[in-house]
């Protein structure tokens, strides 16, 4: 994937976010949360915008498995497709575990603890 062989390069890396994003969000704790709230839906538009979409075979099967169990999910139970729009937004939202989506991603090269800190185990 050309994407985590380029990390950290605007061109293809595309969960870096953009200036733009940069100059909304600024320094705001509030924006930054709501920020990785919605990254799920922030990802996709971005990978529109910095890579090349090849639509075939596949891609088109994807997005029909995927409007249909949507679709299905909401025609049968409103409960389960709240449930999977909410699991898909904290996929990639402030869950703990998406913290690898930072380190990976948007990490400065500053270190967030050192091998001295009393409290790392």
């Amino acid at each position: 994937h050309a994407h985590h062989k380029n990390l950290g390069d605007d061109s293809f890396d595309v969960d870096v976010p953009t200036e733009f994003e940069i100059k909304l969000i600024g320094n705001s704790s509030i924006g930054k949360a709501l920020w990785m709230t919605f990254n799920m839906i922030i990802l996709p538009a971005r990978s529109l915008m910095r890579l090349p979409v090849i639509t075939d075979r596949f891609l088109v099967g994807n997005w029909i498995a995927c409007i249909g169990f949507g679709a299905a999910s909401l025609l049968f139970s409103r409960a389960t497709f709240l449930f999977l729009i909410l699991s898909v937004l904290q996929s990639q939202g402030l869950h703990p575990a998406n913290t690898r989506q930072v380190q990976r991603h948007i990490y400065d090269g500053n270190e967030l603890m050192r091998a001295e800190d009393p409290w790392r185990a």
